[in-house]
Parts: C-alpha cells; structure tokens; sequence
C-alpha cells in the first residue's frame, strides 16, 4: 500500500456463482491519503480471467461514490500488469502518473465523483 495509508476496510471474495461459496481472494480500499482512498483486490491465480475483477472494481467504485464521503479515489497497478491496468480502464479510471512503491514501478489511475478535484 502506498505511505501514509492510516486505515484499511477489506472483505473476502466468494464466488455466488458456485454453490460452495469458492473463495477467490480479497478486495476493498485502504486511505492512501487522508483524504483518498484506493482501491485494492487480489485473486487466486485459478480465479484470473473470468471477470471477477473487473466486478468487484466496479463493486468498490460504486461503494465509495454511494458513500458521498470521497470526491474520488485511486488505484494502481504494476507498470507491466496489463490485466489488472486493464481493470481499472475497464471501471472509468483514467491513468494520471507513473511512481514507485515498495521498490516497483506502478501507473496510478484516478477517478472524480464530480465532487472538487481529483484526487
């Protein structure tokens, strides 16, 4: 996660398409500023493909901006990452700029509410 993160909310993905509740990774958001949250989720690799990302990006999207709390968030993805950058495209975000966390490369995305700035 990025600095200055002072808060994380994340719930487990479980797939209602299967009758046993299949676990597929993790998902929610973390305060990447005080004032801006991410955007963050992670699958098993037997789950890539299917289209359970983009869902639950767009689950998360739909969450903060119900929320009226944010006027945007972010999310960001490593520069190499073309499904998980794809992901974010796929939701409305807009690529904003390229930085290095923990020592890799990552484009950064963001998307506004409407609501003042981006974030």
């Amino acid at each position: 996660m990025g600095s200055g993160v002072s808060s994380a909310w994340y719930w487990e993905a479980t797939s209602s398409a299967q009758h046993d509740s299949a676990f597929l990774g993790r998902a929610g958001y973390s305060l990447f500023k005080p004032d801006t949250p991410e955007i963050g989720y992670s699958l098993l690799p037997e789950h890539w493909g299917n289209g359970y990302a983009t869902e639950i990006a767009a689950g998360l999207r739909d969450w903060l901006a119900a929320s009226a709390k944010w006027k945007g968030f972010i999310g960001f993805a490593h520069v190499d990452n073309v499904a998980s950058k794809r992901v974010l495209e796929r939701i409305g975000m807009k690529p904003t700029h390229q930085d290095v966390i923990s020592d890799l490369p990552m484009q950064f995305y963001a998307m506004n509410f409407g609501i003042g700035d981006n974030p």
